[in-house]
């Protein structure tokens, strides 16, 4: 290397003014730990450094200019050997500046190979400071992003990959990483191989990432789950979806992610055919406060809200989803025809499915603002199957309910139905204990209600019992209290 030599002066272990008592010996099984020595790089080899690199981007800008593409072998030997020195030394700040000037040499000449080489060079070189390699990734990462036109793709995809091999395994890189995986990911999609975008993207452990800002991972997680999406794994994307934390997309500055969360849920749930959790996930997207502001994005929510929550199967929480629908004042101003289909299945009455179908999905004519323009209704045969059946279960429970005896000629004209599918509707109602029902099939009829034994009977007689006794102690108390407070008054009256 030409020019002046490089001194690294390390200081000198002092002698003791005093001499010490002689040291009793130890075993020789223990070994006595030698004290750590800090080398100290002298400015007279700063100096020379901010020389040399000076040197040689001089040097490299006359070969630039020379027409030469590549950066010249000396300059790269030079700065290399000035690494060397600075990296023996643990000089962090040096070591980087040398590191950061010899990829920018690379960048500035366009010399795609050279950087690539010499980046491997830099992070596999015997000792390197971890400060060293994250400075070099994040430089790397900055020209990555400098690298956007089309003819540069296949280099920019490169230099990706040779990130990526160097961060591989490398905790204090993981958030570069996570990132450059990322953007390969989405070249891959643009590319159309979204199965490589997708298998790529699920490498990075989002979950576990320390250094990554909550909103960044949420948004991470989101576009795994969307590519899941797009490659019908479905598995995966239940798997990812719980790694969401619900609670943190309540926060104001999280609503954008918390319904494109919620939207890619409803693609999931309908492909599942899960009618109470799609409803479940538009309620979400209608709770979001951006969303209550624009009536254009609202509407179209609460409007699925009833659709699904009508086509979901009868329990407690389809009840609870119903009821909360039910008490919007939105749905009763806004949408008073989805408001009166909800009210259908809320009120014990007897639903009548030609009515019903006449009401709310008429064929010709049909007014703004009817349950029949929903795509779940447009597109879907099944959900017309769905919806007849939710029709008759709410029949039979209605009956349930009014009747403890029925005949089946009698129970299938209110449920509108013919005797087989009345009987098989009571069946499958019944295995899903939704009803209580008996069967007498010689005699035709059905029993709603479990028959009570002696014991149960006299049981409830006396729970209502002391009820009684207990309405009328509480009165005779309030009788007492009033006679004591009027008794000092009437005494002075007279």
């Amino acid at each position: 290397m030409s020019g002046e030599p490089i001194k690294v002066t390390v200081p000198a272990r002092e002698a003791p003014e005093h001499p010490q008592a002689p040291q009793p010996k130890k075993a020789a099984s223990e070994k006595v730990p030698s004290a750590p020595r800090k080398r100290v790089v002298d400015a007279a080899f700063l100096a020379l450094v901010d020389q040399k690199i000076v040197h040689c981007s001089e040097a490299a800008a006359a070969a630039r200019a020379k027409g030469t593409v590549e950066v010249p072998t000396s300059v790269v030997e030079e700065l290399l050997q000035l690494e060397k020195h600075a990296r023996n030394a643990e000089d962090v700040a040096t070591t980087s500046k040398i590191a950061l000037c010899l990829l920018s040499l690379f960048w500035d000449a366009k010399d795609w190979r050279g950087l690539n080489d010499n980046i491997q060079l830099l992070a596999k070189r015997r000792g390197q400071l971890k400060t060293v390699i994250q400075n070099v990734v994040q430089k790397a990462s900055v020209f990555v992003e400098q690298m956007t036109e089309p003819a540069l793709r296949s280099e920019c995809m490169r230099l990706i990959e040779t990130l990526r091999a160097i961060t591989e395994g490398k905790i204090y890189v993981e958030l570069e990483r996570a990132r450059l995986t990322k953007l390969i990911s989405s070249m891959h999609e643009e590319s159309g191989d979204i199965k490589v975008a997708s298998k790529l993207l699920q490498e990075i452990q989002v979950e576990t990432l320390g250094a990554m800002e909550k909103r960044e991972k949420t948004a991470y997680l989101l576009e795994q789950i969307r590519l899941c999406l797009d490659t019908e794994d479905y598995v995966r994307t239940l798997i990812l979806s719980n790694k969401v934390n619900r609670n943190l997309l309540l926060e104001k500055d999280m609503q954008d992610l918390k319904t494109r969360f919620y939207d890619l849920m409803i693609r999931f749930h309908t492909h599942e055919a899960d009618y109470l959790e799609t409803a479940r996930d538009y309620l979400h997207v209608y709770d979001t406060p951006s969303i209550l502001a624009d009536a254009a994005k609202w509407r179209p929510a609460l409007k699925n809200v009833v659709a699904y929550s009508v086509l979901a199967p009868y329990g407690s929480e389809q009840c609870d989803v119903v009821a909360r629908a039910a008490s919007d004042k939105r749905l009763r101003e806004a949408l008073p025809q989805y408001h009166a289909m909800l009210k259908t299945f809320t009120t014990w009455e007897i639903v009548r499915w030609p009515d019903f179908v006449s009401r709310f999905f008429p064929e010709s004519g049909a007014a703004a603002d009817l349950p029949g323009e929903l795509p779940v209704f447009a597109r879907a045969a099944t959900a017309w199957h769905d919806l007849l059946d939710r029709v008759v279960e709410h029949n039979l429970r209605v009956a349930a309910k009014y009747y403890t005896r029925i005949t089946f000629a009698r129970l299938a004209e209110l449920i509108g139905l013919g005797t087989n599918e009345a009987e098989a509707c009571v069946s499958r109602q019944v295995v899903m204990k939704d009803i209580y029902a008996r069967i007498d099939r010689p005699a035709g009829i059905v029993r709603f209600g479990k028959i009570s034994d002696a014991t149960d009977v006299l049981n409830c007689w006396v729970a209502k019992l002391d009820e009684h006794v207990k309405l009328v102690d509480d009165t005779c108390h309030l009788v007492y209290r009033e006679n004591v407070a009027h008794k000092p008054q009437q005494a002075t009256l007279s």
